[in-house]
């Protein structure tokens, strides 16, 4: 592809970044403090500490790729003022020509892939880091454009941080309109999952690798993250409740253990399907399920397994049945705000990438300051 008549010079890292790898350390044992100064490891900001190494202007760029991409963390970060940083993490000076805020965000733009090495090809060493090639404006120009960035990711988060609001207040209107369901504090009626809706395991099928015709009408087939693959031959029709058979998720929590689908479908065999009964609402049983903690009912710590048998004999409060769908109506009103926000995120990271890829590759839309 070739580059914009008014593209900007390219070079080296090295050429234009002081590596100050040498400065790093690593906090002896049974020194890491809690404190005022962030402490930045294998997997960005890990916590804080009472001691500092670095105190000016800097970039981190990620060593260990995979673990960033893991984290959802960007691979390069602008920091400035105190903080410790570990041998984990690339620390980058960068020079008179080029502002800190600009070359983190041009390092993030950039395939660093094609640099790592290893048999996996997710560490970046030094040397490699050295190579990477970073587009270098006009000092003005590289400071409109960190600033036009930073703003429009300040609309991302905002828009991130206004869906997580709205799981939490669903969350939070369950607890106190029906208490929290292990220790039943309203002592409501306690009924086994089994009872409370029918289990359609055996409905369930192996992943489609492909679809061999490319025409008709496609169906999701979804596991534990979602939608992960299509099928002409759906087996359910109408509303279930998924629940994850499998992963660490099960233990940590991180994000949601099930969800509540409807259409017609397909799952793979990681998760559980369960179809209304009459005797309780799936919406109810979902957030009954991710307020429960688990774990005692996991086959093992190592490779958590929630096998069907466990997730039967778990026990639930039922409340009454109106209480119940007038829980889904609050639900369904919320996710119809999640829908909307989902909406405009997407449209906004389309911007943000139009934005930073044409402002890093030169093209002239972002005016200088």
């Amino acid at each position: 592809m070739s580059s914009p008549a008014h593209a900007y010079p390219q070079k080296r890292l090295d050429e234009v970044a002081e590596f100050l790898d040498s400065m790093r350390r690593e906090l002896p044992d049974g020194a890491h403090r809690a404190g005022p100064y962030p402490y930045f490891g294998s997997h960005g900001q890990q916590g804080t500490t009472d001691a500092y190494l670095f105190d000016e202007p800097l970039v981190l760029l990620a060593e260990d790729l995979s673990g960033f991409v893991a984290s959802g963390r960007p691979l390069a970060q602008a920091i400035d003022g105190k903080a410790w940083v570990n041998k984990r993490i690339h620390v980058l000076r960068p020079g008179a020509q080029l502002s800190p805020a600009f070359l983190a965000r041009a390092l993030e733009r950039i395939d660093l892939d094609r640099y790592a090495s290893g048999t996996k090809r997710n560490r970046l060493t030094r040397s490699r880091a050295a190579a990477i090639r970073v587009p270098l404006p006009p000092l003005a120009r590289q400071r409109g454009i960190a600033e036009a960035l930073a703003h429009a990711e300040r609309l991302r988060e905002g828009r991130r941080y206004a869906s997580a609001q709205l799981d939490a207040f669903v969350r939070t209107y369950f607890l106190e309109r029906f208490g929290a369901p292990q220790s039943n504090p309203r002592r409501w009626p306690q009924l086994q999952l089994r009872a409370l809706g029918e289990n359609q395991d055996e409905l369930r099928a192996v992943r489609e690798r492909s679809m061999p015709d490319p025409g008709g009408e496609r169906f999701p087939i979804y596991g534990p993250l979602g939608v992960v693959d299509w099928t002409h031959a759906p087996p359910f029709d109408g509303e279930r409740l998924l629940v994850a058979e499998d992963g660490m998720n099960l233990v940590t929590r991180l994000s949601p253990v099930t969800q509540v689908v409807t259409g017609r479908f397909a799952v793979d065999r990681h998760m559980h399907v369960i179809a209304a009964n009459g005797r309780a609402d799936l919406q109810y049983l979902r957030y009954a399920l991710e307020l429960t903690e688990l774990r005692p009912y996991l086959g093992s710590a190592a490779r958590p397994k929630l096998k069907r048998a466990a997730l039967e004999r778990l026990s639930l409060p039922v409340p009454p049945l109106e209480q119940q769908r007038a829980f889904r109506a609050l639900v369904e009103k919320a996710e119809a705000l999640q829908a909307l926000h989902q909406r405009s995120g997407e449209r906004l990271e389309e911007l943000y990438t139009s934005l930073r890829t044409q402002a890093l590759s030169g093209a002239s839309v972002i005016a200088d300051r």
